[in-house]
């Protein structure tokens, strides 16, 4: 489960975490800077998928929770950075979404279904 970024932070390796970073940060980034380059003379609109574990963390989501807050503030930086050119940037938290990843969470962490729970409520 730790290749998705779920895990302790005392079991956790730095590979984990470095790989976590690098797709849900710089692969964004890099799509960023991209789709801006060619949005520079035309405008147009960017969105990046982000998680609301980003703004509230969580047991076992140490790396994911830091993947995705640092999403938000590179979305917030290239939001006030491009939109002078005319494009427009956010990022969306569509909830829990049904995936490999999230099917062995709430299969070996129980208890995240209740934090879900509350968030919903």
């Amino acid at each position: 489960m730790l290749e998705s970024g779920l895990g302790t932070l005392l079991t956790m390796t730095d590979e984990t975490l470095r790989s976590v970073l690098e797709v849900n940060v710089v692969g964004a980034f890099n799509t960023i800077q991209a789709a801006a380059e060619t949005m520079r003379l035309s405008g147009g609109s960017i969105i990046a998928i982000s998680s609301i574990a980003g703004a509230l963390g969580g047991r076992f989501r140490a790396a994911y929770a830091s993947s995705k807050a640092a999403l938000d503030m590179l979305v917030r930086s290239a939001a006030d950075e491009l939109g002078g050119f005319g494009i427009r940037i956010n990022s969306i938290r569509p909830g829990v979404v049904e995936s490999e990843a999230t099917a062995m969470m709430f299969e070996h962490m129980p208890h995240i279904i209740d934090d879900y729970k509350k968030i919903c409520r």
